[in-house]
């Protein structure tokens, strides 16, 4: 991408902290952000505020995205003259942070929200209101019973300013950590497109240079640049490999994708010493798929049949490589970015389920207390804590799960004593076990130290430990096991159960982004899933492994493998 070619992101200043955070990173070379003051209050000066820096950037950014929400949007139509401009409509600011359904359900139930980047400038918003504090208390209690904090995780102590708001506010107030994982997800869509279509132009642009020096390859190229339309590696590997068959007349096709762990089809290895070996044979050449510098993926190219056009044809094949390393490259990340939109959209479904159990039965105690007796009130009260307990534990995961996305949490590996930590995980789950008169077997031999960040492996054997007595019935058993692999120099750790096993096709879903596998314990215990998500997480951190082996009806076995300390 030329360095000139900048994309510019328009938005208001309750949400540029948090979008700048993330735009810090180093993957946004080519982002700037500008922000505005929030006037809610007044749609034309925002928009004229809009205009003036559109004005200002229109000769320093290729294009210009703004971000609007319906405070502003009921006048984009005089934005609708700037042709590098893009507006993207929000039905609620706070969309750059939760989803849809998520945020819908809090304005439901009559919470305030607010996020880490609007305290910011919280005084200036109390200004802007302009109530004095009792009718401040007068109001806000008519619109809304809670003040939500959405803590995105800004550096910061914000404890302070949001007990100032919450008594200007006559409101309590509730803190919800959310992260940035929703947000970056967000930038990454608009960036990506940007992206792919300056790419598109200077690859256009490169397909028009080398088309005047191969006319007859004019066609063909025009076939290429549709690559980028695709979004299924599988389908565009196709494609390519029929293109070098009708270009280069080759005997024999072989294709290796690199970093990416799933392999396509039926692929050999290409080994460095033998692409170079390759490169000094005259019948023979190699195509390499490359975008930003990361190699995606090498084709050998065998026996062609005319030797004679090699210079040639290796300078198409750089072509080749380019676009369709473009071409991969936006389908895997299109394939990331869809199977986590439907992940979150699962999970959405699982936060709300708990949630409408618990306001159902705080309802019934609330309008039926009266009638109630005492034996009821406490089996109500029971279930309530049940149900918030289930919230809770899947809440919990989420949390885990999305700081590990975000790389928020840190990876501190150090020599564990491999029989203690699993002792102490089993002690935590011994009770749960002993009411399903479930017995729990520590079967650890004399085996090494491993080298682990103690944190994640005390989340991977507690969701483990707790899947396996959850899925086993009652006078069952669940035993933990290891081995130490010398020639990998890593422990594997196998907890297994006799419980209700589960089904081949639901298995290879199990460690799969996206993929729902609803199966309830032996006592109707939930299960989301995302348990397992985080341990494969965590393990693949420490550069292991893990893998189920199961058999309905008669059980599961959970392994996982981890480094020794050397």
């Amino acid at each position: 991408m030329n360095n000139e070619q900048k994309l510019c992101i328009l938005v208001c200043d309750n949400f540029a902290p948090e979008i700048n955070h993330i735009i810090s990173s180093n993957e946004y070379p080519d982002v700037i952000v500008k922000s505005f003051y929030s006037y809610c209050n007044s749609s034309n000066l925002i928009l004229d505020k809009v205009k003036k820096i559109i004005i200002e950037s229109d000769s320093n950014f290729s294009d210009i995205v703004f971000i609007g929400c319906p405070c502003y949007l009921s006048q984009k139509e005089k934005l609708a003259k700037y042709s590098n401009l893009q507006i993207i409509n929000l039905e609620q600011s706070f969309e750059l942070l939760l989803s849809k359904t998520m945020i819908e359900h809090f304005i439901s139930q009559k919470y305030y929200l607010i996020s880490s980047g609007w305290l910011k400038s919280y005084k200036r918003h109390i200004k802007d209101w302009g109530f004095e504090p009792e009718n401040a208390k007068h109001f806000f209690g008519e619109i809304a019973q809670k003040i939500l904090f959405l803590d995105t995780g800004l550096p910061g102590d914000f404890l302070f300013q949001i007990k100032e708001l919450s008594e200007y506010m006559g409101l309590p107030y509730e803190i919800l950590p959310i992260g940035l994982t929703h947000c970056k997800l967000f930038l990454d869509s608009i960036v990506s497109k940007y992206r792919e279509e300056w790419e598109r132009i200077a690859n256009n642009e490169s397909l028009a240079a080398v088309s005047k020096r191969t006319a007859d390859y004019a066609l063909v190229f025009n076939e290429i640049n549709s690559l980028v339309e695709l979004t299924n590696e599988n389908e565009i590997i196709d494609k390519i490999s029929n293109l070098i068959f009708m270009l280069f007349a080759p005997k024999e096709i072989k294709y290796k994708p690199r970093n990416n762990k799933v392999e396509y089809g039926k692929i050999d290895l290409i080994q460095s010493e033998k692409l170079n070996n390759m490169q000094e044979q005259n019948e023979n050449f190699i195509l390499e798929m490359h975008h930003h510098g990361e190699q995606i993926g090498v084709f050998e190219i065998i026996e062609i049949s005319f030797p004679q056009y090699i210079e040639k044809y290796k300078e198409v094949s750089q072509i080749i490589g380019s676009i369709g390393g473009l071409a991969v490259a936006n389908a895997r990340k299109f394939d990331i970015i869809s199977t986590k939109n439907k992940f979150f959209a699962l999970i959405s479904h699982d936060l709300k389920s708990p949630f409408q159990g618990i306001l159902n039965i705080t309802e019934l105690m609330s309008e039926s207390a009266e009638v109630f007796s005492t034996g009821d009130m406490v089996e109500q009260s029971k279930l309530l804590n049940k149900t918030a307990n289930n919230f809770y534990k899947l809440l919990e995961n989420l949390l885990e799960w999305a700081k590990a996305q975000s790389g928020s949490i840190e990876f501190s590996p150090i020599e564990c004593n491999l029989y203690y930590v699993i002792s102490r995980n089993i002690d935590t789950i011994y009770q749960r076990a002993q009411q399903k008169g479930i017995k729990i077997i520590n079967e650890m031999g004399n085996i090494p130290a491993i080298f682990a960040d103690e944190k994640m492996f005390d989340s991977i054997l507690r969701n483990l430990l707790s899947n396996a007595v959850k899925f086993t019935r009652s006078g069952g058993k669940v035993t933990v096991q290891s081995r130490f692999d010398d020639n990998k120099r890593m422990i594997e750790i196998c907890i297994a159960d006799n419980g209700v096993g589960i089904r081949e096709e639901d298995a290879k879903k199990l460690f799969t982004i996206g993929e729902k596998v609803s199966t309830r314990g032996t006592e109707g215990e939930p299960s989301t899933g995302l348990g397992l998500l985080l341990c494969k997480e965590f393990v693949e951190k420490h550069g292991g492994e893990i893998w189920v082996k199961s058999v309905l009806n008669e059980g599961s076995k959970f392994y996982f493998t981890l480094p020794i300390a050397e």
